[in-house]
């Protein structure tokens, strides 16, 4: 995705706080996540917040999002998360 062609020249996005498992586990609807998954997202959390345009900001969110999908689908098996959905 050309991220710039989207969202140059559009206005950052406000700094987000990192969170513990549970906030995390809250997040994604009180599913459990192990630390380095938390750490992962707190580490792209803190590349979103040092982030000083809005397309390199977006970026960050989507590799955040395709962590959590990943880390979703490793945890529960397909049909729990058909079930959940």
């Amino acid at each position: 995705m050309n991220y710039s062609r989207f969202f140059d020249g559009k206005v950052l996005l406000k700094k987000q706080p990192l969170v513990d498992q549970s906030a995390l586990g809250a997040m994604y609807r009180g599913k459990c996540f192990d630390q380095p998954t938390v750490d992962s997202f707190n580490g792209y959390t803190i590349q979103f917040n040092r982030a000083t345009s809005r397309p390199l900001q977006e970026e960050i969110l989507d590799k955040r999002n395709r962590l959590m999908l990943n880390a979703t689908r490793r945890k529960y098996p397909t049909t729990q998360r058909l079930i959940a959905a």
